[in-house]
C-alpha cells in the first residue's frame, strides 16, 4: 500500500488524522520553509563540517571514527554510515532548521542526522527503548531519496523479532530484500505501507511501527524523535533528575501533572501498572508526587 501524501497540514489535522490513530503519512511543503533550504547538499555539509571527526557504523567492521572531508570524498566506494549523529555535535546545524510544529512542546525532541552512501539499509526495526517506550518519528529527507516500508505493530507476532535476551530484540530477523518464506512463513501476506521519500519531504513513522529504510542514492536525513507517552517522558526525567541531584526541584515543578487521560497514549491502565509495580517502594513513594488525585487512587488499589 502506498503511504498517503499531504501538503502542510495544520498541527490539529496532523494530531487528529495521523498522530492519535497512528497512521503514517508523507508531508510536503514543510522543509522548504527552513532558513537553509536550498543549500542542503553533501558539498554544503562538507564545507561546514569537513574538518570534524565523526563516528560511523560499518556492518562488517563495526563503529569507527572518520574525518568528514575524507569520508565524503570516498562516499561512493564506502559502506560506512554516519548514523544517528546528535545535532548538538554539529555546530550551527540547529539554527539552520525548524523543529516541526507537530513535535509536542511537553516532550523533548531528539534530533539526529544520518549521512550515508547509496545502498545503506536498515532492515525492519522499531525506534523503541523498551516495548512500552516508543518514539514518534518524523523523518526529514534533505538530500537523496530513500525507500521506506512500514508494518503496523498489530502484526508483531508475524515479524520475527530477535529474542528478548538479545540487545537488539526490537529488530526483526526478516530481510525484505531477501525474502525467505520457508524460514519466515508468517510474514507472507503481512500488509506493508511503502513509499519513496524524496528531498524536501518528511515521513511520519508512528511509534512502535516496524520500518525498513534503504538509501537509493547518497543521502542525508534528519529525524525528529519524541516519546510517544507523556508518562514515560516524566518517568525518564525523574531518573535523570535523581542522578544529577535535581530531584527535589523536579518534583516541585511537576507535582500532580500526570493525569488519567495520559494513560491512553501509554496503552491503558495495565501498561501503567507494568511500569509502576516493579519500582522500589521508596521510588514509588517519591514518584507518587507526580500523580494527580485520580491517578493516585489508581496505584493505591
Amino acid at each position: 500500500m502506498e503511504i498517503e501524501r499531504l501538503h502542510r497540514p495544520s498541527a490539529r489535522q496532523f494530531d487528529e488524522e495521523f498522530l492519535l490513530p497512528g497512521r503514517p503519512v508523507v508531508l510536503t511543503g514543510l522543509i522548504d520553509q527552513w532558513p537553509s533550504w536550498g543549500q542542503w547538499s553533501l558539498d554544503w555539509f562538507g564545507q561546514r563540517y569537513g574538518p570534524m571527526r565523526l563516528t560511523g557504523n560499518n556492518s562488517l567492521e563495526g563503529r569507527r571514527e572518520v574525518l568528514v572531508s575524507q569520508y565524503l570524498q570516498e562516499i561512493e566506494e564506502t559502506s560506512l554510515y554516519l548514523d544517528a549523529l546528535p545535532i548538538e555535535q554539529l555546530a550551527g546545524m540547529r539554527e539552520a532548521i525548524q523543529i516541526p510544529e507537530y513535535c509536542p512542546s511537553d516532550r523533548r525532541t531528539e534530533i539526529l542526522v544520518w549521512v550515508g552512501p547509496r545502498g545503506t539499509c536498515l532492515d525492519f526495526h522499531k525506534d523503541n527503548h523498551t516495548p512500552l517506550d516508543g518514539n514518534q518519528n518524523l523523518l526529514a529527507q534533505l538530500a537523496g531519496s530513500k525507500r521506506v516500508a512500514l508494518v503496523s505493530p498489530e502484526y508483531d507476532d508475524r515479524m520475527y523479532p530477535a529474542p528478548q535476551a538479545e540487545r537488539d530484540y526490537l529488530r526483526s530477523r526478516l530481510r525484505l530484500d531477501a525474502p525467505d518464506p520457508e524460514r519466515f512463513p508468517l510474514f507472507e501476506g503481512v500488509p506493508r505501507y511503502e513509499t519513496i521519500v524524496k528531498p524536501g519531504e518528511m515521513l511520519y513513522i508512528p511509534a512502535h511501527w516496524w520500518h525498513y529504510v534503504r538509501s537509493l542514492e547518497i543521502s542525508m536525513t534528519m529525524t525528529f524523535w519524541w516519546r510517544s507517552s507523556r508518562i514515560i517522558e516524566l518517568f525518564t526525567r525523574f531518573k535523570e533528575a535523581a542522578t544529577s541531584g535535581r530531584l527535589a526541584a523536579f518534583l516541585v515543578q511537576h507535582q500532580g501533572t500526570l493525569h488519567k487521560r495520559d494513560l491512553q497514549e501509554l496503552g491503558g491502565e495495565e501498561a501503567f501498572q507494568q511500569l509502576w509495580q516493579p519500582l522500589a517502594p521508596r521510588v514509588r513513594e517519591m514518584m507518587h508526587q507526580l500523580l494527580d488525585a485520580e491517578m493516585g487512587q489508581l496505584v493505591a488499589t
